[in-house]
């Protein structure tokens, strides 16, 4: 596969619906949705009050809706808990519903080391040793950082080392570390006095934001970070200044008139990102089914099978970056079972084992390749972080759009039209649910039309149409 040349970053913002694309020379390979009422915990740092214990989890009351699960581990503090317990904890997972239709969640997943983020680290106090992300390889670049960061660390000192520190002016390194200390020891103090004063359960530190959260995570190798909100970007501004100055200097706006996610067909990137069947450019196709319990993945040769066309084997390889890009842009997890064309020995399936793990250690979510079953599919599982894609846009148990992503189209299309202009006042026109959602100020699409409408000077006025189908509307001046 080919390097990359140009990675950009582009955030549009409605105050119901925030969305982060990043595109790799043009192909989308990320989406994030942010929504009021759906706002991440992970990375908040709670002080917890332990309320079950088990053999292998200790169950925390961390003041949330949902509790917490944490892993009990001999090698760490964890073992140790008791009930009544106060124990400092970390959000490593949201609560995730159900899938299984049984309702309920499965809790917040946490974990007892505290990690700090920056630009280039994340500094881990308490844990040993030094982890490198994939992207560094495992040559002179990463050796010569090892050597750096064995210098700054001191005892007791771990870190995690991004992508972006590959270049990195070693006084930046050592300036970020130092930042991040005062950062830790800032919490423990915060600690300390909850623990003295029995605060238990209670916020330490709150979740980074969304938006400045991403950006952290994976701005750091980016050429342009570009947003369509001028408050969104001085908010994500002043986020990053404490964290990432360096990035926060990057951060761009576009101009009024711009739809970000019109460049390089971003919109129809995310469309064709929802569909079960995916063509793949030398022809064939894949066909992604997500189920409550594993996804299933197709590989279809179309007419390359066969006679003189490309092998099994060959069809397969080639099927591979488009399957690695779309589990990791539909950010599928748990267990997905690939069933490929079958091949001739295994010498083949081997080779095509090595390319996928090869494809998949680009991503920055673990993915863990496990093998050819004898029936000949292959299993991978993936760290589940956050919900798929097709759960965010989609309606719950059916394939189309939710009213909710239907309304914040029609939102983008009506803010595209005032800031051209071209008129002072339009009608959204859609099918009952998404107009019900568009007039009820007190639902997050109906606040903003009110914004947009203020923001514009203009008017947006809402007809419920029956005839139209629940994923269809109209944006024309009234």
């Amino acid at each position: 596969m080919a390097p990359v040349s140009t990675v950009e970053l582009l955030i549009d913002a409605l105050d119901c619906e925030r969305r982060i694309a990043r595109l790799a020379d043009g192909v989308l390979t990320d989406l994030w949705i942010d929504r009021p009422g759906a706002d991440s915990a992970i990375g908040a740092v709670y002080l917890g009050r332990v309320r079950r214990v088990d053999r292998a989890l200790a169950f925390v009351d961390i003041g949330l809706a949902e509790h917490g699960v944490l892993k009990r581990d001999r090698r760490d503090r964890a073992a140790e808990l008791t009930e009544g317990a106060a124990v400092a904890v970390q959000v490593s997972r949201d609560a995730l519903a159900d899938e299984g239709g049984r309702g309920g969640s499965r809790g917040y997943g946490l974990v007892p080391a505290i990690d700090f983020p920056g630009q280039f680290l994340i500094y881990r106090p308490g844990r040993l040793g030094l982890e490198f992300a994939r992207a560094l390889g495992s040559g002179r670049a990463r050796a010569g950082l090892a050597k750096q960061l064995e210098d700054l660390l001191e005892e007791q000192e771990g870190a995690f080392v991004r992508a972006a520190a590959a270049d990195v002016d070693p006084d930046a390194l050592a300036d970020e570390l130092s930042r991040l200390r005062a950062a830790a020891a800032a919490l423990r103090s915060a600690e300390d006095t909850a623990v003295n004063a029995g605060k238990a359960p209670c916020a330490l530190r709150p979740a980074l934001p969304p938006v400045a959260r991403v950006i952290l995570e994976h701005g750091g190798g980016a050429d342009a970070i570009r947003f369509d909100d001028a408050d969104l970007m001085a908010a994500a501004r002043a986020t990053l200044q404490e964290a990432a100055p360096g990035l926060a200097d990057r951060l761009e706006l576009a101009k009024p008139t711009e739809r970000l996610f019109d460049a390089h067909e971003t919109e129809a990137q995310i469309e064709a990102a929802l569909a079960p069947v995916v063509p793949l450019p030398g022809g064939g196709s894949l066909v992604i089914e997500p189920t409550a319990a594993l996804t299933a993945i197709d590989v279809n040769a179309g007419g390359r099978g066969g006679g003189r066309t490309a092998s099994a084997q060959q069809v397969n390889l080639d099927a591979l970056p488009e399957l690695a890009r779309q589990i990791r842009l539909r950010n599928l997890a748990g267990l997905i079972v690939i069933d490929p064309l079958r091949m001739a020995n295994k010498n083949e399936g081997r080779r095509v084992l090595e390319r996928l793990r090869g494809l998949l250690a680009g991503d920055p979510v673990p993915a863990d390749v496990l093998g050819m079953t004898p029936a000949g599919l292959i299993e991978i599982t993936r760290k589940r972080t956050r919900p798929p894609l097709h759960q965010i846009l989609c309606a719950r148990h059916a394939p189309s759009l939710s009213p909710e992503t239907v309304a914040a189209q029609a939102l983008r299309d009506a803010k595209a039209m005032l800031s051209a202009g071209r008129t002072m006042a339009c009608e959204i026109a859609a099918a009952p649910p998404v107009a019900a959602l568009l007039e009820d100020r007190s639902s997050g699409p109906g606040r903003s039309r009110q914004a947009i409408a203020e923001k514009a000077a203009a008017s947006i006025t809402v007809r419920a149409d029956a005839a139209l189908a629940p994923d269809r509307f109209t944006v024309t001046p009234a």
